[in-house]
């Protein structure tokens, strides 16, 4: 997808093109559904923050590293996109982003629940009785299951599970950096991703 400023009316506009791209057979099935709905759900987001300068607003699109989509996924989900933490005090764009489903947030809230964090190559997940997860890949296992925790305190308490367990796995990739990030941006879709445009978005 393009964003351009059309020079007759002064706005700007999103061009989107079709691509083709070649999925992988898993033991699941091949990707290739998952893959559209994630490009699809990409681009209606770009085009939204393309239009959005036309409001005189900064907008970032951030995909999670890991977001399981399924068909009739309406749970209401919070999204906290981090910026990683440069020297000076500085924070880079919010690219890198944490879903936390059945989040009890209908009302926007001011403070991220979870806050400064180091991430990594550590993948640490926790799976919800619905089969919905919170995944966040972070340095160490320590710093995993600490952010994990610190997502649940904004979860529907019926949708925890008893047990608390939070499964760690180390990925051995180079698309996952050791970098500090700060929470940049909250927001929050009652329908989960049955709707490109959240309820609320508030920027820190």
């Amino acid at each position: 997808m393009t964003c351009s400023l059309n020079a007759d009316s002064g706005l700007y506009e999103a061009t989107i093109s079709n691509q083709v791209v070649q999925a992988l057979a898993t033991k699941n099935g091949n990707q290739a559904y998952t893959i559209e709905q994630q490009f699809e759900r990409l681009a209606e987001i770009e085009k939204e923050q393309c239009e959005a300068k036309n409001q005189e607003s900064v907008a970032y699109a951030a995909i999670p590293e890991q977001w399981d989509i399924k068909v009739g996924n309406n749970r209401p989900q919070l999204i906290i996109q981090f910026g990683e933490k440069l020297q000076g005090n500085k924070v880079d764009s919010p690219k890198y982003s944490i879903v936390i489903p059945w989040a009890n947030t209908t009302t926007a809230i001011k403070n991220s629940p979870i806050g400064q964090w180091d991430k990594g190559k550590i993948r640490c997940s926790y799976e919800m009785p619905d089969n919905s997860k919170i995944i966040v890949f972070a340095k160490t296992e320590n710093e995993g299951k600490r952010v994990i925790n610190q997502a649940l305190t904004v979860v529907q308490g019926n949708k925890k599970r008893s047990d608390n367990l939070i499964i760690c796995t180390r990925i051995d990739s180079t698309r996952f950096k050791e970098i500090t990030v700060v929470p940049r941006i909250l927001r929050f879709f009652s329908t989960g991703q049955g709707k490109a445009i959240p309820d609320w978005e508030v920027t820190l």
